[in-house]
């Protein structure tokens, strides 16, 4: 029994022997297809486009892109093998403050930056003409999301009812005193524009008012033209605009004949139309 024992204990070591060639390591395993990216350095414009990243790896190594913010979108090609490039879409940024995202491909991550508009107040109309009754009026406030503005009369006899301050869009109103004098002008100031009021005196007689010109075509390019205005002597009148690609140089009021210049910003589309009151 001891010499069986013997030739049976060999026998095991020899089949642990035979079997020594096949082992398992359990280790971290070499990264395979290891992905390089070049995103671009400069932060992206705030009103938004097309921009690309470069992708270098082995040729037989393949990847799928991905983004991690919404307003990165359109990845093209979205998973592909091999060096190449991957072109994406960033939406317009409706903010001041700049932004971050990142587009990965396989674990390996490009961060894309991107630029926050300009706090830039637009206001719609620039003015308005009352008669000596007074009234109530509004004006449209156009700026971005995080932009903030404020609102203040320059006259007594103007009173803002609502809409004094505000962050983004938004209106301001306004009521004018009924007006027991001669003919006067106020303001409102909205941020760094200016909202021009008028008003006649009592009394004043009924004002006839003629555009020599219905209308004007402008170049796709945009640009600058002059539109007269045939009034009764003595009668004030305010130009404004009704839509933001048409601007009217200077305060836009006056009183009997005169005339205006309006500025028209190129057209990026379709032909277009506006209009300009008085």
């Amino acid at each position: 029994m001891k010499t069986l024992l013997i030739l049976l204990t060999s026998a095991a070591v020899g089949a642990a022997a035979c079997g020594s060639s096949a082992t398992t390591s359990t280790g971290p395993s070499p990264a395979k297809c290891p992905v390089s990216l070049s995103a671009p350095q400069a932060a992206l414009d705030p009103g938004g486009g097309s921009a690309t990243v470069t992708v270098a790896t082995q040729a037989e190594c393949g990847w799928t892109a991905a983004s991690d913010v919404s307003w990165i979108t359109g990845l093209t090609p979205a998973s592909g093998q091999g060096a190449g490039e991957v072109r994406f879409q960033v939406t317009a940024n409706p903010t001041t403050a700049m932004r971050q995202g990142r587009i990965t491909l396989n674990g390996t991550a490009a961060q894309v930056s991107q630029a926050g508009v300009s706090c830039r107040v637009d206001i719609f109309p620039q003015s308005r003409p009352f008669d000596s009754s007074g009234g109530i009026g509004t004006v449209e406030v156009a700026a971005p999301a995080s932009c903030a503005w404020s609102a203040a009369a320059t006259e007594p006899w103007l009173t803002i009812t609502s809409g004094g301050s505000g962050t983004g869009s938004g209106t301001v109103s306004f009521r004018v005193a009924a007006n027991t004098g001669s003919a006067r002008n106020g303001s409102l100031a909205i941020s760094d524009k200016t909202f021009v009021v008028t008003q006649a005196a009592p009394g004043a007689a009924q004002c006839n008012y003629t555009l020599p010109t219905s209308s004007v075509n402008v170049a796709i390019a945009g640009g600058t033209t002059v539109v007269n205005i045939q009034a009764d002597a003595g009668c004030s009148w305010a130009a404004a605009s009704n839509v933001a690609w048409l601007g009217v140089a200077g305060t836009g009021v006056g009183a009997g004949n005169g005339s205006v210049t309006v500025s028209v910003s190129a057209n990026p589309g379709a032909a277009r139309s506006g209009t300009r009151k008085k």
